[in-house]
């Protein structure tokens, strides 16, 4: 009998105990049993490595690090240290279906060898009361780089890639500290092929505000990442334009009003003929509250108090 392929499952966690048996938990509940689960500790001061102790699995590697590197470099550290031909990833406060695994590795038994990605559906919940508050379904397969260009359809939770794609791109990138898996996807998709399963495979768990009070390093890590793919975006001027137009908003809604007015000037130029470029740069002129309440409405959606991304 052939023996199944080792998926590596890697799980970076920083002061994170209290989320592990969940996480953890449901990698060692998988009906695909062939996996060795590689816990990366990014320097936490918590009792992380008393809590897996407690599992007391032989497929468990505990990393401790001394010094915090950030989640990029942690599951780079992880990579290093994996033996699988297939790589997942799954954050230390997210969970996944106990078959997500076997699916997933079943659909590679089945696509071409130039298929490098298999992701699913994944749901948004929030932890205290078990609501679910977004479905996210992303449908696209085969060649997917123009799909991806326009927005980021897929989770790292919910992601299964050959190790084959991470030798061919590189690892995931520290310098991009906002969109890390974004460009990991995009850099893949060059070469590579994706498909998926229509299914809710994994849960993303939310347990605090999603956007932060200080916006700023989010708008430069958004500046990093647009700048890194400018060549591809050039290539897609009206996509390209569309994100010059999101960081402006986000530009404005930190108060940055002469940078979020640079990139819907830069929107503009990428796609003349619009109405959104046009419409924040006036309100940013005419009111900066007026605009920001515009912003608040049009950008996002709360829930219980915390502001999420429509």
């Amino acid at each position: 009998m052939n023996r199944k392929p080792l998926v590596s499952i890697i799980i970076p966690t920083h002061n994170m105990a209290k989320f592990l048996q969940l996480s953890a938990g449901s990698v060692l509940k998988q009906t695909y049993k062939n996996f060795e689960l590689i816990i990366v500790d990014d320097a936490s001061e918590d009792n992380t490595e008393e809590i897996i102790k407690q599992f007391n699995d032989k497929r468990i590697k505990y990393i401790k690090r001394d010094q915090k590197g950030g989640v990029s470099s942690a599951r780079n550290c992880g990579i290093d240290n994996s033996r699988g031909d297939y790589i997942a990833f799954l954050d230390a406060d997210n969970e996944w279906m106990e078959n997500k695994l076997e699916k997933q590795m079943f659909k590679f038994e089945n696509v071409s060898d130039d298929v490098g990605l298999v992701y699913t559906h994944y749901l948004g919940i929030f932890l205290t009361s078990g609501e679910v508050i977004c479905e996210f379904k992303g449908c696209y397969s085969g060649d997917v780089e123009a799909d991806l260009a326009v927005g980021c359809f897929l989770g790292v939770c919910a992601v299964i890639i050959r190790r084959k794609c991470i030798e061919k791109v590189g690892y995931f990138d520290p310098d991009v500290d906002y969109n890390e898996d974004w460009d990991l996807w995009l850099r893949i998709a060059k070469y590579y092929k994706f498909d998926f399963i229509p299914e809710f495979l994994a849960k993303y768990y939310v347990h605090g505000n999603q956007l932060s009070c200080n916006l700023s390093p989010m708008v430069v890590a958004w500046e990093n990442f647009l700048d890194k793919h400018k060549d591809m975006y050039e290539k897609m001027p009206s996509i390209y334009s569309m994100h010059l137009d999101y960081l402006g908003r986000i530009s404005c809604f930190d108060d940055q009003f002469k940078k979020g007015r640079g990139y819907f000037l830069k929107s503009i130029k990428y796609k003349p003929v619009q109405k959104s470029g046009y419409l924040n740069l006036g309100l940013s002129f005419i009111s900066s509250n007026l605009h920001k309440n515009y912003i608040d409405k049009t950008l996002f959606k709360k829930k219980n108090g915390i502001r999420l991304y429509k």
